[in-house]
C-alpha cells in the first residue's frame, strides 16, 4: 500500500519504507498507482522526470537504475521480482494483492 501524508510504502514482510525522502521513488509509484497499475515508459517519463518528450537513449538507462533501486527497497528478491514488474510498454505492479493507497482528507 502507498500512504500518501506519509510517502511511505508498506511492503508485505518488510514493513514500511519511508519514500519521503526518496522523492523520485515515490513518484514512481505513485504514477504506476494513478496510472491503475501499469505506465508506459513515455508515461513514466513525463511524470516521473518531467520529460517532454520520451527518448530511449536518455530514458531508458535512468529509468533502468531507478527500478532497479526502488526493487532493492521493495523486492525480497531483486533478481525476481514480484512486486514492481517490467511490462511490454513499460512497468507495473506484480499480480498479487491490488496496491491500495492511503489518502488523507
Amino acid at each position: 500500500g502507498l500512504d500518501d501524508a506519509r510517502q511511505a510504502a508498506w511492503v508485505p514482510g518488510r514493513g514500511t519504507v519511508a519514500l519521503a525522502s526518496k522523492k523520485l521513488f515515490w513518484r514512481f509509484l505513485s504514477t504506476l498507482a494513478d496510472q491503475g497499475g501499469r505506465a508506459t515508459k513515455e508515461e513514466l517519463a513525463a511524470k516521473v522526470w518531467d520529460a517532454h518528450d520520451y527518448h530511449p537513449l536518455r530514458d531508458d538507462k535512468r529509468m533502468q537504475v531507478a527500478v532497479h533501486k526502488l526493487r532493492a527497497l521493495i523486492e525480497n528478491d531483486v533478481d525476481r521480482p514480484e512486486r514492481l514488474v517490467t511490462t511490454d510498454e513499460g512497468y507495473g505492479f506484480g499480480g498479487g494483492e491490488p496496491v491500495r493507497r492511503l489518502r488523507v482528507s
